[in-house]
């Protein structure tokens, strides 16, 4: 007899499995990682780099995290970003 959290661990590796099979390679990580986490990341690059485009990022980057930030990226589709 399987319990509940056997079941739950073969579904999630049979997934694995699976994405790995149609050539689609799953970070660990990559499904927790936020929207905010994103922006913050390449708002860091834009100041490393010192871009003359950084006040316009930084103003849109704020806008879309009061938004969208709190979501998984893993899990954002073309509607997420239209609406």
């Amino acid at each position: 007899m399987q319990g509940r959290v056997t079941r739950d661990a073969n579904k999630f590796l049979n997934d694995r499995v699976g994405h790995v099979a149609k050539g689609r390679i799953i970070n660990p990580r990559a499904d927790k990682v936020l929207v905010a986490e994103l922006l913050d990341g390449v708002v860091k690059e834009y100041q490393v780099n010192a871009r003359k485009s950084l006040d316009r990022l930084e103003t849109r980057a704020a806008r879309l995290k009061t938004t969208l930030g709190h979501r998984r990226a893993h899990d954002l589709t073309t509607q997420d970003v239209e609406a």
